[in-house]
């Protein structure tokens, strides 16, 4: 009477035996999934999973054997989700009017445009993670749209996940998250860093015990409340390195037996800094937030040294992990430092000595639109140096960079490529080498990039170009 069996997402390495795939061909069983696009040779299963965890691709399920998914009126499509996430949630919560698990289903349901098949292997996922937005009050963060029905879960901001789709990390510090933690988060079972820290969360630590892979829970410097359940505690032998609550302070929030680290109850939730006039404390959290924002932009890269002192201490705007802007004034910090800013012939320095808090829109050979976003470096003859840095890439709406009659040495970064408005690269005069990256030619080739200057003369070619204009 075998029907579904779902096994896909672990980690068995095997033949599938000859008798499961009989039952297939008798009608009985009419799903079967497992991990055969790879782990196991299966020549008889109806979907193949991703392998090794609880979320997965994207998409809907083709079940054959009478049974079409894609069929199902919208109530047998609700009523087979909530089946399919009864381990996930009670009943009770799910249909209780404007709970979160009620909020998230109705998402999942009529709002998604995945429109996930209740056999979709990151259903569960994605709907934790929409209980885990309506949870924590999301349409206050300030991260718009951050559930977004167009996207995959593992690129929703703060979001992790490793190469088979399962969410490894969530971060999401700073971020004026408020309300408590769902419990459901407990079936991200691949979950490795929880960091909720510098928060309005409220509530007691749910119980998290069953994720067995997590490293890193990190929940100071918010309003969380109670004691330490004890099954986090027990994964303290196991796989968690580093856990910090508000558990240090004469009356502490927090009753904790094994954090290794107790945080400083500060200003919960603040999502700005207030420079000089902040405690050590406070420093700490904004520049721990700021670092994680700089390395989830730059695909976990850590930041150059002397750009991210600059954001986090010198800078007069002092801009907060949540500003638009950060990544831009980074960038232009970036810029500055790795190509011997100091010594440019330029009026005014960019960065170093700064008093005012001055817009970098205002440095010498920026050019902005009325947006406040940077769409041209006009730095010819300027006594640059060093090499250009692949951060430049972040200045997405950036139509124009003339670094010409420079000393800038090294090759073209491939990641200029993915400048979309780019309409002028002008580079000659250096002593660029290497060869300019397929993906700047391939701009040329779209028609995109109209002027590409680099010194590919004939006579003395320092780079190799096959689509250069000049």
């Amino acid at each position: 009477t075998l029907q579904v069996l779902r096994l896909e997402q672990n980690d068995i390495v095997a033949t599938v035996p000859s008798d499961i795939c009989k039952l297939m061909t008798a009608g009985a069983l009419r799903e079967f999934s497992t991990d055969c696009d790879g782990e196991v040779i299966c020549s008889c299963c109806t979907s193949c999973g991703s392998g090794g965890g609880d979320g997965g691709s994207s998409g809907t399920s083709s079940i054959p054997g009478g049974f079409d998914a894609n069929a199902m009126s919208t109530q047998q499509r609700k009523d087979a989700i909530m089946d399919a996430l009864g381990n996930i949630s009670t009943p009770s919560a799910i249909k209780r009017e404007s709970s979160p698990q009620n909020r998230a289903m109705n998402w999942i349901v009529d709002d998604d445009e995945k429109k996930l098949s209740p056999f979709a292997p990151n259903l569960a996922q994605r709907y934790i993670t929409a209980v885990f937005y309506y949870s924590l009050h999301g349409e206050l963060w300030p991260y718009l749209p951050w559930l977004d029905g167009t996207k995959n879960e593992c690129d929703f901001f703060g979001l992790a996940c490793d190469a088979k789709g399962n969410i490894v990390e969530i971060s999401l510090v700073s971020s004026k998250l408020s309300g408590t933690i769902p419990e459901e988060i407990k079936h991200l079972r691949k979950l490795e860093v929880l960091d909720l820290t510098g928060n309005s969360i409220e509530g007691p630590i749910p119980d998290l015990s069953e994720l067995k892979n997590l490293e890193a829970l990190l929940l100071h410097d918010n309003s969380i409340i109670g004691v330490v359940p004890s099954s986090i505690c027990a994964l303290r032998q196991h796989s968690l390195i580093d856990f910090k609550a508000d558990c240090d302070t004469d009356k502490p929030e927090v009753t904790c037996s094994c954090c290794n680290n107790c945080g400083y109850i500060g200003t919960k939730g603040a999502s700005s800094a207030t420079g000089a006039g902040q405690t050590f404390e406070e420093e700490t959290v904004r520049e721990q937030a700021i670092v994680k924002v700089l390395r989830q932009h730059f695909s976990n890269r850590e930041p150059i040294e002397e750009a991210q002192h600059f954001v986090v201490h010198t800078d007069p705007i002092q801009l907060d992990a949540n500003d638009p802007k950060l990544i831009q004034r980074y960038v232009m910090a970036v810029i500055y430092f790795t190509m011997g800013g100091e010594r440019w012939s330029i009026d005014k320095p960019w960065v170093e000595g700064m008093s005012d808090a001055e817009d970098e829109c205002s440095f010498d050979g920026v050019a902005c639109d009325g947006a406040g976003n940077v769409v041209g470096l006009a730095l010819d003859m300027m006594n640059l140096s060093g090499t250009l840095p692949s951060e430049i890439s972040a200045l997405k709406s950036i139509k124009a960079i003339d670094m010409s009659k420079n000393q800038i040495s090294g090759k073209i970064p491939d990641e200029l490529g993915e400048l979309e408005h780019l309409e002028l690269l002008i580079l000659h005069g250096n002593d660029i080498e290497g060869v300019v990256p397929e993906s700047i030619c391939e701009k040329r080739d779209a028609a995109e990039l109209v002027v590409l200057w680099v010194d590919c003369s004939p006579k003395n070619p320092k780079v190799t170009c096959s689509c250069c204009t000049h």
